[in-house]
Protein backbone atom coordinates (compact mmCIF):
# COMPACT_ATOMS: atom_id res chain seq x y z
CA UNK A 1 0.00 0.00 0.00
CA UNK A 2 2.86 2.40 1.07
CA UNK A 3 4.62 1.73 -2.95
CA UNK A 4 0.71 2.49 -4.51
CA UNK A 5 0.70 5.57 -1.67
CA UNK A 6 3.69 6.90 -3.20
CA UNK A 7 2.96 6.58 -7.16
CA UNK A 8 -0.57 8.31 -6.48
CA UNK A 9 1.23 11.02 -4.43
CA UNK A 10 3.69 11.65 -6.91
CA UNK A 11 1.70 11.30 -10.05
CA UNK A 12 -0.92 14.08 -8.38
CA UNK A 13 2.46 16.24 -8.04
CA UNK A 14 3.61 16.25 -11.09
CA UNK A 15 -0.01 17.31 -12.69
CA UNK A 16 0.25 19.69 -10.14
CA UNK A 17 3.33 21.46 -11.24
CA UNK A 18 2.26 20.94 -14.86
CA UNK A 19 -1.05 22.62 -14.45
CA UNK A 20 0.79 25.45 -12.37
CA UNK A 21 3.07 26.15 -15.44
CA UNK A 22 0.00 26.49 -17.66
CA UNK A 23 -1.58 29.13 -15.49
CA UNK A 24 1.53 30.75 -15.31
CA UNK A 25 1.99 30.99 -18.73
CA UNK A 26 -1.58 31.83 -19.69
CA UNK A 27 -1.74 34.92 -16.67
CA UNK A 28 0.97 37.03 -18.37
CA UNK A 29 -0.06 38.17 -21.52
CA UNK A 30 3.51 39.81 -22.75
CA UNK A 31 5.37 36.21 -23.00
CA UNK A 32 5.85 35.77 -27.00
CA UNK A 33 3.81 33.48 -28.81
CA UNK A 34 1.17 33.75 -26.18
CA UNK A 35 -1.65 32.38 -25.79
CA UNK A 36 0.10 29.30 -27.90
CA UNK A 37 2.85 27.78 -25.43
CA UNK A 38 6.65 27.80 -27.44
CA UNK A 39 7.97 24.22 -27.51
CA UNK A 40 10.96 25.44 -25.19
CA UNK A 41 8.34 26.43 -22.34
CA UNK A 42 6.51 22.78 -22.75
CA UNK A 43 10.09 21.09 -22.52
CA UNK A 44 10.76 23.15 -19.18
CA UNK A 45 7.83 22.14 -17.80
CA UNK A 46 7.85 18.19 -18.11
CA UNK A 47 11.34 18.29 -17.75
CA UNK A 48 10.27 20.00 -14.04
CA UNK A 49 7.61 17.09 -13.89
CA UNK A 50 10.93 14.74 -14.20
CA UNK A 51 12.34 16.30 -11.66
CA UNK A 52 9.35 16.07 -8.56
CA UNK A 53 9.46 12.31 -9.56
CA UNK A 54 13.13 11.66 -8.92
CA UNK A 55 13.73 14.84 -6.40
CA UNK A 56 10.38 14.38 -3.75
CA UNK A 57 10.55 10.96 -3.00
CA UNK A 58 14.12 11.52 -1.77
CA UNK A 59 13.19 14.45 0.64
CA UNK A 60 10.45 12.04 1.94
CA UNK A 61 7.44 14.23 1.89
CA UNK A 62 4.94 11.28 0.42
CA UNK A 63 3.37 11.72 3.90
CA UNK A 64 2.51 15.47 3.81
CA UNK A 65 -0.93 15.40 2.89
CA UNK A 66 -4.28 16.14 4.65
CA UNK A 67 -4.21 17.73 8.53
CA UNK A 68 -0.06 16.51 8.56
CA UNK A 69 0.48 19.11 5.20
CA UNK A 70 -0.92 21.58 7.55
CA UNK A 71 1.29 21.37 10.47
CA UNK A 72 4.71 21.12 7.65
CA UNK A 73 3.54 22.80 4.84
CA UNK A 74 6.90 24.70 4.36
CA UNK A 75 8.50 21.32 3.79
CA UNK A 76 6.67 20.80 0.94
CA UNK A 77 7.49 24.58 -0.13
CA UNK A 78 11.04 23.90 0.43
CA UNK A 79 11.43 20.91 -1.77
CA UNK A 80 9.59 22.79 -4.72
CA UNK A 81 11.60 25.64 -4.65
CA UNK A 82 14.76 23.06 -5.06
CA UNK A 83 13.12 21.67 -7.86
CA UNK A 84 12.97 25.38 -9.74
CA UNK A 85 16.25 26.06 -8.69
CA UNK A 86 17.47 23.31 -10.27
CA UNK A 87 15.96 23.30 -13.57
CA UNK A 88 17.10 27.57 -13.45
CA UNK A 89 20.61 25.94 -13.10
CA UNK A 90 20.00 23.56 -15.93
CA UNK A 91 19.08 26.94 -17.80
CA UNK A 92 22.07 28.54 -17.53
CA UNK A 93 24.65 25.69 -17.90
CA UNK A 94 22.87 25.07 -21.35
CA UNK A 95 22.63 28.85 -22.25
CA UNK A 96 19.05 29.00 -22.74
CA UNK A 97 18.09 31.13 -19.54
CA UNK A 98 17.63 34.35 -21.67
CA UNK A 99 14.93 32.19 -23.74
CA UNK A 100 12.50 32.11 -20.46
CA UNK A 101 10.39 34.90 -18.85
CA UNK A 102 11.40 35.23 -15.32
CA UNK A 103 8.25 36.86 -14.27
CA UNK A 104 6.83 33.33 -15.68
CA UNK A 105 9.05 31.41 -13.49
CA UNK A 106 8.16 33.55 -10.32
CA UNK A 107 4.28 33.19 -11.13
CA UNK A 108 5.02 29.27 -11.36
CA UNK A 109 6.75 29.25 -8.01
CA UNK A 110 3.53 30.75 -6.85
CA UNK A 111 0.99 28.57 -8.73
CA UNK A 112 2.92 25.57 -8.23
CA UNK A 113 3.50 26.10 -4.20
CA UNK A 114 -0.92 27.04 -4.32
CA UNK A 115 -1.69 23.90 -6.17
CA UNK A 116 0.51 21.49 -4.78
CA UNK A 117 -0.94 22.49 -1.38
CA UNK A 118 -4.15 22.30 -2.52
CA UNK A 119 -4.29 19.14 -4.59
CA UNK A 120 -2.51 17.56 -1.37
CA UNK A 121 -4.98 18.73 0.87
CA UNK A 122 -8.06 17.69 -0.81
CA UNK A 123 -7.57 15.30 -3.83
CA UNK A 124 -5.06 13.17 -2.32
CA UNK A 125 -6.74 12.04 1.15
CA UNK A 126 -9.80 11.24 -1.48
CA UNK A 127 -7.52 8.84 -3.70
CA UNK A 128 -5.59 7.44 -1.52
CA UNK A 129 -9.28 6.20 0.10
CA UNK A 130 -10.02 5.24 -3.00
CA UNK A 131 -6.84 3.08 -3.50
CA UNK A 132 -7.46 1.75 -0.26
CA UNK A 133 -10.12 -0.15 -1.47
CA UNK A 134 -9.62 -3.89 -1.98
CA UNK A 135 -9.91 -5.73 -5.52
CA UNK A 136 -11.79 -8.77 -5.44
CA UNK A 137 -9.24 -12.27 -5.90
CA UNK A 138 -10.43 -15.19 -8.07
CA UNK A 139 -9.36 -18.33 -5.69
CA UNK A 140 -8.37 -21.71 -6.43
CA UNK A 141 -8.97 -24.17 -3.31
CA UNK A 142 -6.10 -27.04 -3.03
CA UNK A 143 -8.20 -29.66 -1.11
CA UNK A 144 -11.68 -30.72 -0.34
CA UNK A 145 -11.09 -31.84 3.09
CA UNK A 146 -14.00 -30.23 5.91
CA UNK A 147 -11.22 -27.42 6.72
CA UNK A 148 -11.34 -25.89 3.48
CA UNK A 149 -15.36 -26.76 2.70
CA UNK A 150 -15.26 -24.25 5.82
CA UNK A 151 -13.05 -21.78 4.45
CA UNK A 152 -14.98 -21.93 1.24
CA UNK A 153 -18.06 -21.36 2.37
CA UNK A 154 -17.32 -18.74 5.04
CA UNK A 155 -16.04 -16.68 2.09
CA UNK A 156 -19.35 -17.29 0.13
CA UNK A 157 -21.39 -16.02 3.20
CA UNK A 158 -19.12 -13.15 4.23
CA UNK A 159 -20.59 -9.84 2.73
CA UNK A 160 -17.46 -7.65 1.49
CA UNK A 161 -15.42 -10.24 1.35
CA UNK A 162 -12.18 -9.71 -1.18
CA UNK A 163 -12.03 -13.52 -2.28
CA UNK A 164 -13.86 -14.83 -5.05
CA UNK A 165 -13.67 -18.86 -4.83
CA UNK A 166 -13.27 -20.35 -8.72
CA UNK A 167 -12.78 -24.13 -7.70
CA UNK A 168 -11.55 -26.81 -5.89
CA UNK A 169 -8.44 -29.21 -6.89
CA UNK A 170 -8.13 -32.54 -5.53
CA UNK A 171 -6.18 -35.65 -6.65
CA UNK A 172 -9.49 -37.90 -5.77
CA UNK A 173 -10.55 -39.03 -9.45
CA UNK A 174 -14.14 -39.95 -7.79
CA UNK A 175 -14.63 -36.00 -6.89
CA UNK A 176 -14.11 -34.49 -10.51
CA UNK A 177 -17.16 -33.09 -12.21
CA UNK A 178 -18.44 -32.82 -8.86
CA UNK A 179 -19.58 -29.31 -6.62
CA UNK A 180 -19.55 -28.48 -3.44
CA UNK A 181 -22.04 -25.39 -2.65
CA UNK A 182 -21.79 -24.79 -6.79
CA UNK A 183 -18.39 -25.04 -7.14
CA UNK A 184 -16.55 -27.07 -9.32
CA UNK A 185 -14.07 -30.02 -8.21
CA UNK A 186 -11.05 -30.27 -10.89
CA UNK A 187 -8.14 -32.65 -10.33
CA UNK A 188 -6.80 -34.39 -13.15
CA UNK A 189 -2.73 -33.76 -13.93
CA UNK A 190 -3.59 -30.28 -16.18
CA UNK A 191 -6.28 -29.48 -14.01
CA UNK A 192 -4.76 -26.73 -12.52
CA UNK A 193 -3.47 -25.71 -16.64
CA UNK A 194 -7.31 -25.86 -17.11
CA UNK A 195 -8.58 -23.76 -14.66
CA UNK A 196 -6.17 -21.15 -15.27
CA UNK A 197 -7.04 -21.11 -18.99
CA UNK A 198 -10.63 -21.28 -18.82
CA UNK A 199 -10.76 -18.68 -16.56
CA UNK A 200 -7.88 -16.49 -17.24
CA UNK A 201 -8.85 -14.75 -13.67
CA UNK A 202 -6.80 -17.05 -11.15
CA UNK A 203 -4.91 -14.63 -8.64
CA UNK A 204 -4.53 -16.89 -5.71
CA UNK A 205 -3.89 -20.75 -4.93
CA UNK A 206 -4.93 -21.52 -1.35
CA UNK A 207 -2.94 -25.16 -0.04
CA UNK A 208 -5.20 -26.89 2.44
CA UNK A 209 -4.05 -29.69 2.43
CA UNK A 210 -1.87 -31.08 5.69
CA UNK A 211 1.67 -30.25 5.24
CA UNK A 212 2.43 -33.40 6.37
CA UNK A 213 0.72 -35.25 3.92
CA UNK A 214 2.78 -33.82 0.38
CA UNK A 215 6.46 -32.78 -0.69
CA UNK A 216 6.62 -29.09 0.60
CA UNK A 217 9.23 -28.46 -2.34
CA UNK A 218 7.55 -30.13 -5.01
CA UNK A 219 4.04 -28.12 -4.24
CA UNK A 220 6.15 -24.86 -4.49
CA UNK A 221 7.89 -25.85 -7.96
CA UNK A 222 4.69 -27.25 -9.28
CA UNK A 223 2.92 -24.10 -8.44
CA UNK A 224 5.59 -21.31 -8.64
CA UNK A 225 5.30 -21.44 -12.66
CA UNK A 226 1.80 -20.03 -12.14
CA UNK A 227 1.72 -15.92 -12.25
CA UNK A 228 -0.77 -16.08 -8.91
CA UNK A 229 -0.14 -15.76 -4.85
CA UNK A 230 0.11 -19.31 -3.21
CA UNK A 231 -0.95 -19.43 0.21
CA UNK A 232 -0.72 -22.24 2.39
CA UNK A 233 -3.44 -22.30 5.12
CA UNK A 234 -2.48 -24.50 7.98
CA UNK A 235 -5.34 -26.78 9.54
CA UNK A 236 -4.17 -26.38 13.38
CA UNK A 237 -6.45 -24.17 16.17
CA UNK A 238 -4.86 -21.39 15.97
CA UNK A 239 -5.92 -21.02 11.99
CA UNK A 240 -7.79 -17.59 13.60
CA UNK A 241 -4.42 -16.15 14.33
CA UNK A 242 -2.20 -17.17 12.29
CA UNK A 243 -4.76 -17.19 8.84
CA UNK A 244 -2.05 -18.09 6.04
CA UNK A 245 1.55 -17.91 5.00
CA UNK A 246 1.68 -16.34 1.82
CA UNK A 247 4.31 -17.28 -0.70
CA UNK A 248 5.24 -14.10 -3.59
CA UNK A 249 7.73 -13.83 -6.11
CA UNK A 250 10.62 -12.07 -5.13
CA UNK A 251 10.21 -8.24 -5.32
CA UNK A 252 11.00 -6.46 -8.19
CA UNK A 253 11.96 -2.70 -8.34
CA UNK A 254 8.68 -0.71 -7.87
CA UNK A 255 9.91 2.53 -9.85
CA UNK A 256 9.83 -0.19 -13.16
CA UNK A 257 6.94 -0.43 -14.27
CA UNK A 258 6.03 3.22 -13.73
CA UNK A 259 8.59 4.07 -16.10
CA UNK A 260 7.66 1.30 -18.73
CA UNK A 261 4.00 2.86 -18.56
CA UNK A 262 4.70 6.64 -18.35
CA UNK A 263 7.22 6.06 -21.98
CA UNK A 264 4.58 3.92 -23.48
CA UNK A 265 1.88 6.62 -23.16
CA UNK A 266 4.54 9.31 -24.05
CA UNK A 267 5.39 7.17 -27.63
CA UNK A 268 1.99 5.87 -28.12
CA UNK A 269 0.55 9.43 -27.63
CA UNK A 270 2.87 10.61 -30.21
CA UNK A 271 2.63 7.83 -33.11
CA UNK A 272 -1.21 7.46 -32.98
CA UNK A 273 -1.60 10.86 -34.99
CA UNK A 274 0.82 9.77 -37.29
CA UNK A 275 -0.82 6.82 -38.05
CA UNK A 276 -4.36 8.80 -38.10
CA UNK A 277 -2.99 10.33 -41.15
CA UNK A 278 -2.06 7.55 -43.03
CA UNK A 279 -4.97 5.67 -42.41
CA UNK A 280 -7.18 7.12 -45.25
CA UNK A 281 -5.15 5.77 -47.95
CA UNK A 282 -4.25 2.60 -45.93
CA UNK A 283 -7.71 1.97 -45.73
CA UNK A 284 -8.66 2.32 -49.06
CA UNK A 285 -6.26 0.23 -50.18
CA UNK A 286 -7.40 -2.53 -47.84
CA UNK A 287 -11.25 -2.11 -49.21
CA UNK A 288 -10.41 -2.33 -52.70
CA UNK A 289 -8.11 -5.78 -52.14
CA UNK A 290 -10.95 -7.38 -50.71
CA UNK A 291 -14.32 -6.37 -49.06
CA UNK A 292 -14.75 -6.33 -45.66
CA UNK A 293 -13.74 -4.20 -42.62
CA UNK A 294 -11.20 -2.04 -42.25
CA UNK A 295 -9.86 -3.36 -38.66
CA UNK A 296 -9.47 -6.68 -37.58
CA UNK A 297 -9.58 -7.54 -33.80
CA UNK A 298 -9.36 -10.50 -32.05
CA UNK A 299 -9.32 -12.14 -28.27
CA UNK A 300 -5.43 -12.49 -27.21
CA UNK A 301 -4.38 -13.43 -23.57
CA UNK A 302 -2.76 -10.49 -21.48
CA UNK A 303 -0.58 -10.42 -18.76
CA UNK A 304 -1.22 -12.58 -15.92
CA UNK A 305 -4.16 -14.51 -18.46
CA UNK A 306 -6.30 -11.84 -18.75
CA UNK A 307 -8.45 -11.27 -21.80
CA UNK A 308 -8.74 -8.13 -24.22
CA UNK A 309 -8.92 -7.60 -27.92
CA UNK A 310 -6.33 -6.75 -29.91
CA UNK A 311 -6.52 -4.49 -33.11
CA UNK A 312 -4.99 -4.75 -36.21
CA UNK A 313 -5.21 -3.99 -40.12
CA UNK A 314 -7.13 -6.61 -41.86
CA UNK A 315 -4.92 -8.58 -44.00
CA UNK A 316 -6.78 -12.00 -44.47
CA UNK A 317 -10.13 -12.08 -46.51
CA UNK A 318 -13.26 -12.74 -45.06
CA UNK A 319 -13.52 -16.55 -45.51
CA UNK A 320 -10.29 -16.19 -42.73
CA UNK A 321 -12.07 -17.92 -40.05
CA UNK A 322 -13.44 -21.32 -42.56
CA UNK A 323 -10.20 -21.64 -43.82
CA UNK A 324 -9.16 -21.34 -39.80
CA UNK A 325 -11.30 -24.24 -39.00
CA UNK A 326 -9.76 -26.47 -41.48
CA UNK A 327 -6.84 -26.13 -40.77
CA UNK A 328 -7.00 -27.03 -37.19
CA UNK A 329 -8.74 -30.08 -38.59
CA UNK A 330 -4.95 -30.81 -39.83
CA UNK A 331 -3.38 -33.85 -38.01
CA UNK A 332 -0.44 -32.36 -38.69
CA UNK A 333 -1.47 -28.69 -36.98
CA UNK A 334 -3.84 -30.61 -34.00
CA UNK A 335 -0.93 -30.67 -31.22
CA UNK A 336 1.11 -27.65 -32.51
CA UNK A 337 0.68 -24.55 -30.23
CA UNK A 338 1.47 -22.16 -33.07
CA UNK A 339 -0.49 -23.26 -35.91
CA UNK A 340 -1.84 -19.86 -35.98
CA UNK A 341 1.68 -18.73 -37.09
CA UNK A 342 0.72 -18.96 -41.07
CA UNK A 343 2.86 -19.47 -43.97
CA UNK A 344 3.71 -16.50 -45.87
CA UNK A 345 1.90 -18.22 -48.96
CA UNK A 346 -1.36 -18.25 -47.08
CA UNK A 347 -4.61 -17.91 -49.18
CA UNK A 348 -6.30 -16.32 -46.54
CA UNK A 349 -3.92 -13.37 -47.00
CA UNK A 350 -4.99 -10.48 -49.31
CA UNK A 351 -1.92 -8.83 -51.25
CA UNK A 352 -1.93 -5.93 -49.63
CA UNK A 353 -2.29 -8.18 -46.48
CA UNK A 354 1.53 -9.79 -47.53
CA UNK A 355 3.11 -6.54 -47.90
CA UNK A 356 1.63 -5.05 -44.27
CA UNK A 357 2.82 -8.13 -42.35
CA UNK A 358 6.46 -8.22 -44.19
CA UNK A 359 6.79 -4.77 -42.90
CA UNK A 360 4.39 -5.34 -39.53
CA UNK A 361 1.79 -2.19 -40.71
CA UNK A 362 -0.99 -4.06 -39.34
CA UNK A 363 0.26 -4.51 -35.92
CA UNK A 364 0.44 -0.31 -35.64
CA UNK A 365 -3.34 -0.15 -34.89
CA UNK A 366 -2.15 -1.88 -31.36
CA UNK A 367 -1.08 1.68 -30.50
CA UNK A 368 -4.13 1.57 -29.10
CA UNK A 369 -4.07 -1.26 -27.30
CA UNK A 370 -0.56 0.78 -25.50
CA UNK A 371 -2.49 3.45 -24.83
CA UNK A 372 -5.33 1.47 -23.03
CA UNK A 373 -2.99 -0.19 -20.57
CA UNK A 374 -3.61 -3.65 -22.10
CA UNK A 375 0.02 -4.38 -24.18
CA UNK A 376 2.85 -2.34 -23.60
CA UNK A 377 5.54 -1.53 -26.98
CA UNK A 378 7.95 -4.25 -25.55
CA UNK A 379 7.11 -7.45 -24.42
CA UNK A 380 5.94 -11.17 -25.11
CA UNK A 381 3.89 -11.37 -28.32
CA UNK A 382 0.52 -11.56 -26.57
CA UNK A 383 -0.88 -15.24 -28.04
CA UNK A 384 -4.88 -16.14 -29.09
CA UNK A 385 -6.65 -18.01 -26.69
CA UNK A 386 -6.15 -21.62 -28.40
CA UNK A 387 -2.61 -21.39 -28.30
CA UNK A 388 -2.91 -21.09 -24.38
CA UNK A 389 -4.96 -23.77 -23.87
CA UNK A 390 -1.95 -25.72 -25.41
CA UNK A 391 0.77 -24.15 -22.82
CA UNK A 392 2.91 -26.32 -20.43
CA UNK A 393 3.36 -24.71 -16.91
CA UNK A 394 6.74 -23.46 -18.28
CA UNK A 395 5.08 -22.00 -21.15
CA UNK A 396 2.78 -20.12 -18.90
CA UNK A 397 5.46 -18.20 -17.40
CA UNK A 398 5.35 -15.90 -20.56
CA UNK A 399 2.26 -13.92 -18.75
CA UNK A 400 4.29 -13.52 -16.19
CA UNK A 401 5.14 -9.92 -17.71
CA UNK A 402 3.05 -7.31 -19.69
CA UNK A 403 2.71 -8.13 -22.91
CA UNK A 404 3.84 -6.32 -26.12
CA UNK A 405 4.37 -5.61 -29.88
CA UNK A 406 7.70 -5.87 -30.32
CA UNK A 407 9.83 -8.35 -28.48
CA UNK A 408 13.51 -10.03 -27.90
CA UNK A 409 12.97 -12.55 -30.93
CA UNK A 410 10.94 -9.96 -32.85
CA UNK A 411 13.94 -8.18 -33.54
CA UNK A 412 16.13 -11.18 -33.77
CA UNK A 413 14.43 -13.77 -36.18
CA UNK A 414 10.85 -13.28 -36.30
CA UNK A 415 8.94 -16.07 -36.92
CA UNK A 416 11.94 -17.96 -38.25
CA UNK A 417 12.64 -18.46 -34.36
CA UNK A 418 11.16 -21.67 -33.24
CA UNK A 419 8.12 -21.30 -30.54
CA UNK A 420 10.69 -23.18 -28.08
CA UNK A 421 13.21 -20.70 -28.36
CA UNK A 422 10.69 -17.88 -28.53
CA UNK A 423 9.48 -19.14 -24.97
CA UNK A 424 12.87 -19.46 -23.55
CA UNK A 425 13.67 -15.78 -24.95
CA UNK A 426 10.37 -14.14 -23.72
CA UNK A 427 11.43 -15.66 -19.97
CA UNK A 428 15.35 -14.57 -20.42
CA UNK A 429 13.24 -10.59 -21.54
CA UNK A 430 11.37 -10.87 -17.91
CA UNK A 431 14.27 -11.68 -15.78
CA UNK A 432 16.25 -8.58 -17.17
CA UNK A 433 13.65 -5.93 -18.53
CA UNK A 434 14.60 -2.75 -17.83
CA UNK A 435 13.64 0.79 -19.00
CA UNK A 436 17.10 0.99 -21.25
CA UNK A 437 16.43 -2.88 -22.12
CA UNK A 438 13.24 -1.85 -23.88
CA UNK A 439 14.76 1.04 -25.64
CA UNK A 440 17.60 -0.29 -27.34
CA UNK A 441 15.22 -3.30 -28.30
CA UNK A 442 12.93 -0.47 -29.52
CA UNK A 443 15.87 0.82 -31.82
CA UNK A 444 16.66 -2.58 -33.32
CA UNK A 445 12.80 -3.11 -34.08
CA UNK A 446 13.37 -0.24 -36.68
CA UNK A 447 15.70 -2.23 -38.86
CA UNK A 448 14.50 -5.35 -38.65
CA UNK A 449 10.71 -4.20 -39.94
CA UNK A 450 12.32 -2.95 -42.95
CA UNK A 451 14.47 -5.27 -43.67
CA UNK A 452 11.32 -7.94 -43.55
CA UNK A 453 13.23 -10.73 -42.47
CA UNK A 454 11.28 -13.82 -40.87
CA UNK A 455 7.97 -11.91 -41.25
CA UNK A 456 4.92 -14.13 -42.30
Amino acid sequence: MIQKQLLIILLTDMLSVIIAGLIAYLSYTNIEGWPLMPSRYIGAIFLAALLVFFIFPFFKIHRLYGRRLIRQGYRLTFVWLIVLTLLIISFFLLNVSISYSRLWLVNWMIFGTIILFLMRLFLVPKLLKVARHKPINNVVIVGTSEFAKQWAHNIQTTTNTRWHILAFFDEDKFLHGNRIDGIPIFGDNNALNRIFVESYEVDEIWITIPLTQIQLNEMVHGFQNYPVVIRFIPNISLFYVLESVELKALHQDFFAPMFKRLFDLALSTLLLPILLLGLPPLALLIRLDSPGPIFFYQCRVGKNGRLFMMWKFRSMSREAEKFKMELEACPEKKDDVRFEKKDFNDSRITQIGHFMRRYSIDELPQLWNVLKGDISLVGPRPAIVSEVEKYTSYQLQRLHAMQGITCEWQVEGRSNISFEKQVDMDLEYIKKCSFFYDLWLLLKTIPAVFSGDGAK
